[in-house]
């Protein structure tokens, strides 16, 4: 397959880094129904879990410049299992599309838009997401600085207007949560904001300086956990023991904004900022995977597989979940340990393949 001329730089790979955990927004309110008043405590241990995988991926990376993951395993694993493999992953970041489309059009029929059909947002959603996929990862990486920064701004924004409302007693009792409750939420949200991030691997190729990548993407992340920790200890802070029955934490925070009767509804604003956040996380999926389809199948162009790819994903995400209550449980309690084998075990693994493979030739050669 032919690849992207554009290469991405430092700065826009960490831009994208904040962009894409940021989508992790949306989807904190089946974490907090879990780990309840402990979740920015679930945040922190989640962060420094996935800090030790996200170096592996990156490692990775760098010990394969300029390959993708499907091309990584080309080189680690036998003909048949490669491309099993490769194939999985294809499956697992269509998965991940298919679900984040799929909070994404509830949240708007919930919140923005409840008297329109389902099939209708998914499809408007993906049309959106395609586009910037046929584009190319040029638009995607363009568009992320100016997406984070709305983000950021927002969060300061409302953290700033709804200080009177918080009420930081409400953090106690700290760690009420059970300790297998701690670390089934912790690992929630280690696999699904943070280790997703495994997605980048497909984007290697058009990494610029793949030797900078390592510190750009962990500061990313570091500054996307610096935010994603402030909208938990906030949320928790205005809501209280209520954080853990409501469906969006955050938006509902948001609600709560009324200075004299003049700055209010606001809700609609922070709408809008989750949803540009899911945005670059469904098209960074999808470009993953109409990418890896064509190097799996050696088309000469991804652009081939981008209409069907997305008519099977507004299919999946609209007969997949009867309901949000559906979702978020599958989310929360079967999904997680489904990503441990794509997340914790396989990349380590071919990392230690990798290591020996490399030591095995440097024998050879001084041999």
């Amino acid at each position: 397959m032919k690849t992207e001329k554009y290469k991405i730089s430092n700065s826009q790979m960490m831009f994208m880094s904040i962009s894409f955990i940021q989508g992790a927004h949306l989807t904190i309110g089946f974490m907090s129904d879990i780990t309840g008043r402990d979740i920015w405590a679930a945040v922190i241990a989640a962060f420094l879990v996935s800090l030790i995988f996200i170096s592996i991926y990156i490692k990775l990376a760098q010990k394969f410049s300029g390959k993708s993951l499907i091309q990584i395993n080309d080189i680690l694993y036998p003909g048949v299992i490669a491309k099993f493999i490769s194939l999985v992953y294809i499956l697992f970041f269509f998965m991940i599309g298919v679900e984040n489309l799929v909070f994404t059009g509830r949240f708007i029929l919930s919140y923005v838009l409840p008297e329109t059909p389902l099939w209708v947002v998914v499809t408007m959603v993906n049309f959106v997401c395609g586009w910037a996929v046929l584009r190319g990862i040029e638009v995607i990486a363009r568009c992320c600085f100016l997406f984070s920064l709305i983000s950021a701004s927002a969060v300061l924004v409302v953290t700033l207007l709804v200080a009177k409302d918080m009420d930081f007693s409400n953090l106690q009792p700290f760690f009420e949560t059970s300790l297998k409750r701690f670390i089934q939420g912790a690992h929630v949200i280690a696999t699904i904001p943070f280790c997703e991030i495994l997605v980048f691997l497909m984007l290697a190729p058009n990494i610029g300086d793949i030797k900078g990548m390592k510190k750009s993407i962990l500061l990313g992340v570091s500054l996307s956990f610096i935010q994603l920790l402030v909208i938990a200890i906030r949320d928790v802070a205005v809501l209280g023991p209520l954080i853990s029955i409501i469906v969006s934490p955050s938006f509902e925070t948001t609600r709560v904004i009324n200075i004299y009767q003049i700055i209010t509804r606001l809700d609609i604003l922070i709408a809008i900022v989750l949803i540009i956040s899911m945005f670059v996380k469904i098209s960074i999926f999808y470009y993953a995977v109409t990418k890896g389809l064509a190097e799996l199948f050696k088309l000469n162009s991804y652009t081939y597989v981008i209409v069907p790819v997305g008519i099977v994903m507004i299919n999946l995400s609209i007969m997949t979940f009867g309901s949000s209550a559906q979702s978020d449980y599958a989310a929360a309690h079967i999904w997680p340990s489904f990503a441990l084998l794509f997340e914790f075990i396989i990349p380590p693994v071919s990392l230690i393949i990798a290591q020996i493979k490399g030591m095995n030739k440097k024998r050879e050669e001084v041999g």
